[in-house]
């Protein structure tokens, strides 16, 4: 989400050339980093409560852009976090349990599946 803020132009410091690269090198990282065994399963508290604040700033800025409603956005943004959150946890070990691919490739392959959400959302703004 701080990429999509940071290249959507929804912040005007995110939005700077310094901006853009820190979030760009913070999606990757985070990328490269969820996929080691030392980071703790995103459905835990600490990084589940994360994800959710990422969500509402997402959402708020989203909604200060559109000039509406900060509070509901921000709580739908958490909302989204968490379902998403939860619902790609699942999806993922469902399917490495019913296939022959490896988890690393479904991690793969939901990290795609959230950039897709994301550029869709891009072209609705």
């Amino acid at each position: 989400m701080t990429a999509f803020i940071a290249w959507q132009g929804l912040d005007r410091r995110a939005a700077s050339p310094l901006g853009r690269a820190a979030a760009t090198l913070a999606v990757a990282g985070e990328a490269v980093v969820d996929k080691t065994p030392l980071v703790p399963p995103r459905t835990q508290p600490g990084p589940l409560l994360g994800r959710m604040m990422f969500g509402a700033i997402g959402g708020a800025a989203v909604a200060r852009h559109q000039r509406a409603s900060i509070v509901p956005s921000a709580i739908i943004g958490a909302t989204a976090a968490a379902a998403a959150t939860f619902g790609f946890h699942r999806a993922r070990r469902w399917l490495g349990q019913r296939t022959p691919l490896p988890d690393f490739a479904w991690a793969v392959a939901e990290d795609a599946g959230v950039a897709a959400l994301g550029v869709a959302a891009a072209r609705r703004l």
